[in-house]
């Protein structure tokens, strides 16, 4: 929402609410300028997207889907794919606010290791977390300073059977990086729920890889946690 979509309106509304956390689609310098308030919700999913991440990580490690399939196609092959546990494994977060948190409690009590990247919550570098992680979730928002901050530099700190989970916003990762590292075995998967440009092309290369793993953003969308966003839109207005 910028000042063509607002230039289109009879009169320019006093409130413009964003059903999500995300008001990176709204352009907060052209809604001053007409004096127009603008409002988020903070905390309408975190713990929805938290499970959302515990639950695809899982499903990497523990290959219940693969196994579902093969049973689907009449075959029975207990040794087709190699189940591992995530238990001492190494859970990389980038960005410990509500939904890094949430997911942190889930994973230790799962028996991982969490490192976390954040500049306030901890003095880890990124550089550390990355080499560290056998999974790494991203929870940060979308700014000048995150964006591409998974790039061709920063996959080469990561260990080449690592997976990646963006829960985030596309632009946080750099796709074509993404793409490169996947297709040259650097990457073990990238899981994510949001891309650069939504909806996801059709012919998008994310789409159809076979190490990419994608939903049309709804990490946070359940009953429970939209019945709870329009509660808060109403009781901002």
């Amino acid at each position: 929402i910028d000042n063509d979509i607002l230039t289109m309106l009879n009169e320019p509304p006093k409130l413009i609410h964003s059903q999500g956390a995300g008001y990176n689609h709204i352009n907060l310098e052209d809604c001053s300028r007409y004096n127009i308030s603008v409002c988020n919700n903070g905390d309408w999913c975190s713990h929805e997207v938290a499970e959302y991440s515990i639950s695809v990580m899982m499903e990497f490690f523990g290959k219940i889907g693969n196994f579902q399939k093969q049973l689907k196609e009449n075959r029975w092959d207990r040794n087709e794919f190699e189940r591992q546990s995530v238990a001492k494994r190494t859970l990389g977060i980038v960005g410990y606010g509500k939904i890094g948190k949430q997911i942190g409690v889930i994973a230790t009590a799962l028996g991982m290791t969490v490192h976390i990247y954040d500049p306030i919550e901890s003095t880890n570098s990124l550089e550390y977390v990355l080499s560290q992680a056998d999974a790494l979730s991203l929870n940060v928002p979308l700014t000048s300073s995150t964006y591409h901050l998974i790039n061709q530099e920063t996959l080469l700190m990561m260990k080449p059977n690592a997976i990646i989970i963006n829960t985030s916003r596309g632009g946080v990762v750099d796709e074509k990086s993404i793409i490169s590292f996947l297709d040259s075995g650097k990457l073990g998967e990238y899981i994510t729920d949001v891309f650069e440009c939504e909806p996801l092309e059709m012919d998008h290369p994310l789409r159809h890889h076979p190490k990419c793993k994608v939903t049309p953003h709804i990490a946070g969308k359940t009953t429970q946690s939209e019945e709870k966003a329009a509660c808060q839109i109403i009781q901002n207005l």
